[in-house]
């Protein structure tokens, strides 16, 4: 007998019933393990981990339209080894990464499971990629990190024949989800919702952003990256910044990203996404599951609003959201948007992630491990930026993008006009938004005096004999060649 999944879990469950078998919402990292790696002992630990956490033995079953929890017994993962030893060793990590790709564009059967696997790419006797991938539905990145702790302290026990130690999960996702039902309904729910509903009442729902190409008729999933790296002196500056104005570096880079899609769309209100761990309580700090939340933040522009105006302004959304942030975001689309369009999100097209706890690592006593970037080659939404500091005390603002939607060298000139952005606002935050300068001088250079060079075109004529004079005459190729047009200006 099933039980009742989590509000995410629901709309995650019911986005896969509009299109099964999409791969958008699956969770995929890649290690290069260098060392003596013992593969039993690291399947072990896998098995030992999926036992521990029941949201990692459930499937899903539809009951009258609502989604179930199903949590079996117990799951059979293996680790299915691909070498590429055939390949010559400067290609090999790169043929590495490519199945690391591959595997992420799988889709799960969310009615069968498992809805992990772990492949393990040997590109020589001592070095190895672990792909490790997750439905989203089961996991989020604080999960990850309690995966990859527990993955390394039990694969450190089966090589040394110890206990792992594991502290005991004191209760288990399917009881939070159950809890979580309960929790918000009646009057809790119904103060969360009015304050949501008031906060995005006459919002505009739809960013207007330019994009190249129209919008496909069905939600497209197809994306790349684009990373923007602010150096340490520009990340201090804006730490400086946002203590002098009572705000946190999350509020001013939103305000940063905001303040850029205003520029690019001139829309009164800016909605954009960012996700909450969403972890108030103890008992679920070391629990493996989907908990992640995402809050809405809206920005009101007007013509005369500084730069730190705007902080203010992100600063105090951000407090009442955060007041208000239990109110799952299924609920707001279900009573917000009753009637969903098939390519595009609800409420936001746009997202922004803040990666404010350590980055997620997976260490292993004598074993070299790193983490390695790959391009997935999907996107959840039109245009979304996750920014973090790393450990040389640099700002990270990573872009993924539809490619559907746009090129990359329109990415690129957003990334650059972004950074000239922030630039800008550090020097003077008093400025008004609407007229922080984007364009650095090659753009400016290109657009203001390249293109408004009149002196390269020939004066207009003045009559209808001189206008046909400088018409347009069609060159035929000859025959010997490929059949070709050109068009000649005529002098």
């Amino acid at each position: 007998m099933g039980l009742p999944a989590s509000f995410a879990q629901q709309r995650l469950w019911f986005l896969d019933q509009l299109e099964p078998g999409t791969a958008a919402y699956n969770l995929v990292r890649a290690f290069r393990i260098t060392g003596p790696l013992d593969v039993g002992a690291l399947t072990s630990a896998i098995r030992a981990v999926v036992r521990r956490h029941e949201s990692l033995r459930t499937v899903f079953e539809s009951v009258e339209g609502e989604a179930q929890q199903i949590i079996l017994p117990d799951i059979d993962v293996a680790v299915p080894i691909v070498t590429v030893t055939g390949h010559s060793e400067k290609d090999r990590e790169k043929q590495a990464l490519h199945v690391a790709s591959e595997e992420g564009k799988k889709p799960f059967d969310l009615t069968r499971g498992p809805l992990l696997r772990a492949v393990l790419v040997q590109m020589s006797p001592q070095k190895n990629l672990l792909v490790l991938a997750m439905h989203h539905i089961i996991t989020d990145g604080w999960s990850i990190s309690i995966l990859f702790r527990e993955l390394a302290r039990s694969y450190e026990a089966f090589v040394n024949g110890s206990d792992a130690q594991l502290p005991e999960v004191p209760l288990q996702y399917v009881e939070y989800a159950q809890w979580q039902r309960k929790y918000l309904t009646g009057e809790v729910l119904d103060k969360q919702v009015a304050y949501w509903k008031s906060r995005l009442s006459g919002a505009q729902t739809m960013l207007d952003l330019p994009t190249d190409h129209a919008r496909p008729e069905t939600h497209s999933w197809h994306g790349a990256t684009v990373e923007l790296i602010f150096e340490s002196e520009v990340l201090a500056a804006l730490k400086e910044f946002a203590q002098r104005e009572g705000a946190t570096l999350f509020m001013v880079s939103m305000a940063a990203f905001q303040a850029l899609l205003w520029r690019y769309t001139g829309q009164d209100t800016i909605l954009v996404g960012t996700p909450t761990a969403a972890r108030s309580q103890m008992e679920i700090e070391n629990l493996i599951g989907f908990f992640v939340n995402t809050l809405v933040f809206r920005a009101d522009f007007a013509d005369q609003m500084t730069f730190r105006e705007l902080v203010q302004q992100v600063r105090e959304c951000a407090l009442e959201a955060y007041a208000h942030q239990d109110v799952p975001f299924e609920k707001l689309v279900e009573l917000l948007v009753p009637q969903r369009l098939m390519n595009t999100t609800p409420l936001f097209q746009v997202m922004f992630t803040f990666q404010n706890i350590p980055k997620q690592v997976f260490q292993i006593s004598g074993l070299e491990m790193e983490e390695l970037e790959f391009e997935t080659g999907i996107a959840k939404f039109d245009l979304s930026v996750e920014a973090f500091e790393d450990d040389a005390r640099r700002f990270h603002c990573r872009f993924e993008y539809n490619t559907d939607l746009f090129d990359e060298r329109t990415i690129l000139k957003t990334v650059d006009h972004f950074r000239n952005l922030v630039n800008a606002v550090l020097a003077n935050p008093d400025e008004l938004v609407s007229e922080i300068p984007l364009m650095d001088h090659k753009e400016r250079q290109q657009i203001l005096v390249d293109w408004n060079d009149t002196e390269t075109f020939p004066a207009a004529p003045r009559c209808i004999p001189e206008l046909c004079e400088r018409s347009c005459s069609i060159v035929i190729a000859p025959s010997s060649s490929p059949a070709r047009f050109a068009v000649n200006q005529g002098r």
